[in-house]
């Protein structure tokens, strides 16, 4: 069986307002790794469920392998994720389910009277293709939006959860280039008006 899922997510923007003396909505606003320097328009993809002695198998990523897609215009990037033994202690240890979470920090170059007052984190357009394995049976943006310009530790309070299907002794799990994706995006407010990160960033989670 393969089956492709696509989930959508609402984003409640509830922009506050800022007090006055604003001259324009915040401008130059990306998402980045950090707050300077390496790398912007970009983020980090992290595990939250682990093994029981911490597998994962979840490739190490920093940022670097995003890239402009000419195409959508989307900041994007391929992670690879393990079909062994890592995500299979992951699995086992919860109850069969994946969650991924993402770390960023929302930069601007606004000055002055356009300096943003709030922020917000938004996870969408979540998908998944198990053609090969038929190892999913469900996908969800689970979490809370972060409303913190710096979500580096503690991340962007949304995250990306597949279940798996069980199979014999545990579950089965993706390979052969089965994948999940999903969309991350930022906004940058004022009292003035609301300035939309640019690129939207696009993760690719790949199993093999």
């Amino acid at each position: 069986m393969s089956f492709l899922g696509t989930v959508g997510v609402v984003a409640q923007q509830g922009n506050q307002g800022a007090g006055a003396g604003c001259t324009a909505a915040p401008t130059g606003v990306s998402m980045a790794t950090t707050s300077s320097g390496n790398y912007d328009d970009a983020c980090i993809v992290y595990s939250i469920n682990l093994g029981s002695s911490s597998e994962d198998g979840l490739d190490a990523n920093t940022g670097s392998g995003f890239a402009i897609d000419g195409t959508t215009g989307e900041s994007t990037a391929t992670i690879a994720h393990c079909f062994c033994p890592e995500t299979e202690a992951q699995l086992n240890n919860n109850s069969g389910v994946l969650k991924f979470g993402v770390k960023a920090y929302i930069r601007e170059t606004s000055l002055g009277g356009e300096v943003a007052t709030s922020w917000v984190w938004v996870m969408k357009a979540l998908s998944y293709d198990d053609t090969n394995s038929s190892a999913i049976t469900g996908a969800v943006v689970g979490g809370t939006a972060s409303t913190s310009q710096d979500a580096t530790s503690s991340g962007t309070g949304e995250y990306a959860q597949i279940t798996h299907a069980s199979g014999g002794r545990g579950y089965l799990q993706m390979y052969n280039g089965d994948f999940i994706s999903f969309n991350i995006r930022a906004t940058a407010t004022n009292a003035c008006g609301a300035g939309l990160a640019a690129p939207d960033l696009f993760v690719k989670i790949e199993f093999s």
